[in-house]
């Protein structure tokens, strides 16, 4: 891969400080992410609730996803650095706010600041791991971004079951207030601010159409196959909605002078296979997140810390992953075929899944998982290096944004179909026991104290449910293997100085 512009003489070491301060907002981010997931059932108990509680997470991921644009394109215009200082305060008050609630709704809402100041974490990070380190500082130090971006986002359900045994569930938000101040401090004290236009031009209609696609998109994540049939006026109408939104914001895009969502971006093949690469590792990634620990706690119990535990396997595989290929690469180049053997790798995991029954061993089901982030470790960092070396300078930010928007739809919209698999395969292989049993097998906690042939039903549901979910994600995953494949990062500078795919 090959930077867009000349660059300038590498230095003898990175700038250490102001990057440990954006990891640790990127690490926080992606954290929170998940991290009420095991910690929900107590807050339920506390706050009642059950009719609404996944407003909790869908609140977060809504505002952190709408915003992501903006944020990219209004550091492109202001600099990252009044950017992150915004995002922080918000995240911070948020997170205090989230610890203080009294009700659900005011969890919810608050959970919805927090999500305003993720967005700008999850997209300034890249931008500014991008200006900050040279090509080669990048490939060489992209396995510990890529661990932090993935190893966080499986590592949350198991921080908020520890937080939630032995702190209580409001500390999983209290205990971001001393890592944020310390993020904080990084980034006002050693971030040096960019010179940037002094009169910059906000595409407002663009921001604002932007962020309603966005929302549509996480509405329809949220609400299809859970609150509403995927066939349902609601749904359809959502759906109709967005599309529209997508038009208009098609034209107006076209027309602005620094358009929040630049078109000639979306024409880009290699920030378009990277960012469809995005979209299905998203998808891949969360469904192993969220279905195999329902299959295991159907299998086997366990408490909030357990349930989180069982995810650590497939942390494991990210990191070992991300830090043995960067080095690698750095070496060797090649990085498409890292990024196709990431691709294929997260596939195999994927279908040996598919064969786990309600007797496999966990030793032999952690290997599987191991394999799953393994594969996602290889393929996270290789398709973020494409963007971060393959886009243009001044639209460095709206690049970046776009690539994080797609792996977050992907895993929304990914998590809404597989869902919807699981729960109408689940509830097709539980009609065959009668309506109580049949409502205490939809709680997986409840599957395990189960007895008797009911239980063996029960169990056997689970099982031709997740063995679906894990299909459908690994022919998913071969279609990424086959744009992977496609995928050609070497490239050649234009008269302008930027980068034009070959071919």
């Amino acid at each position: 891969m090959s930077e867009p512009q000349n660059p300038a003489p590498e230095p003898p070491t990175p700038p250490v400080a102001p990057l440990i301060g954006v990891l640790l907002a990127q690490l926080l981010a992606m954290l929170d992410m998940n991290v009420t997931a095991t910690a929900m059932p107590v807050i339920i108990d506390e706050f009642g609730g059950l009719d609404s509680f996944f407003w909790v997470t869908t609140a977060y991921t809504l505002t952190a996803t709408a915003t992501t644009p903006l944020y990219g394109k209004v550091g492109d215009l202001l600099g990252r650095k009044p950017v992150l200082v915004f995002a922080m305060a918000a995240f911070l008050t948020g997170s205090v706010l989230s610890g203080a609630a009294q009700s659900m709704a005011q969890l919810a809402l608050f959970r919805a600041v927090q999500g305003i100041g993720a967005g700008g974490f999850i997209v300034s990070a890249m931008a500014l791991y991008t200006e900050l380190l040279t090509p080669a500082q990048r490939t060489r130090y992209q396995g510990w971004f890529s661990t932090a971006l993935t190893a966080c986002a499986a590592l949350g359900p198991l921080a908020g079951g520890y937080l939630t045994d032995g702190w209580g569930w409001r500390w999983i938000f209290y205990v971001n207030v001393p890592l944020g101040a310390l993020s904080l401090l990084l980034i006002l004290t050693t971030l040096k601010p960019a010179r940037r236009a002094a009169r910059p031009t906000i595409d407002y209609a663009g921001a604002v159409l932007t962020g309603g696609v966005a929302t549509g998109l996480v509405l329809v994540s949220a609400w299809a196959g859970t609150e509403y049939g995927w066939g349902s006026p609601q749904i359809l109408a959502l759906i109709g909605g967005t599309a529209v939104l997508a038009a208009a914001l098609g034209v107006v895009e076209r027309r602005a002078r620094e358009p929040v969502v630049p078109p000639h971006l979306l024409r880009r093949p290699v920030l378009a296979l990277a960012n469809a690469q995005a979209f299905a590792s998203g998808a891949a990634m969360f469904g192993a997140l969220m279905f195999l620990p329902i299959f295991l706690q159907a299998t086997g119990g366990g408490s909030a810390t357990d349930v989180g535990l069982l995810l650590l396997p497939l942390t494991g595989g990210v990191v070992l992953a991300a830090l043995a290929a960067s080095p690698l690469m750095a070496r060797f180049g090649h990085e498409k075929w890292f990024g196709a053997a990431g691709v294929a790798v997260t596939g195999l995991g994927m279908g040996l899944l598919a064969t786990l029954t309600p007797d496999t061993s966990r030793a032999l089901s952690a290997g599987y998982t191991v394999l799953i982030g393994t594969g996602l470790g290889l393929t996270t960092q290789v398709y973020a290096l494409a963007v971060m070396n393959n886009a243009p300078r001044d639209d460095l930010g709206a690049a970046v944004s776009l690539h994080t928007l797609a792996r977050q739809l992907g895993a929304g919209l990914g998590l809404a179909a597989f869902n919807a698999v699981f729960h109408t395969r689940l509830v097709s292989e539980l009609a065959a026991l009668d309506a109580e049993s049949a409502r205490a097998a939809q709680r997986p906690d409840s599957v395990h104290r189960m007895t008797g042939s009911a239980r063996r039903t029960a169990l056997d549901a689970y099982d031709a449910a997740v063995d679906q979910v894990f299909l459908v994600a690994a022919g998913l995953l071969a279609v990424a293997l086959v744009l992977a494949l496609l995928l050609r990062l070497s490239q050649q500078p234009d008269k302008a100085g930027e980068f034009t795919a070959p071919g």
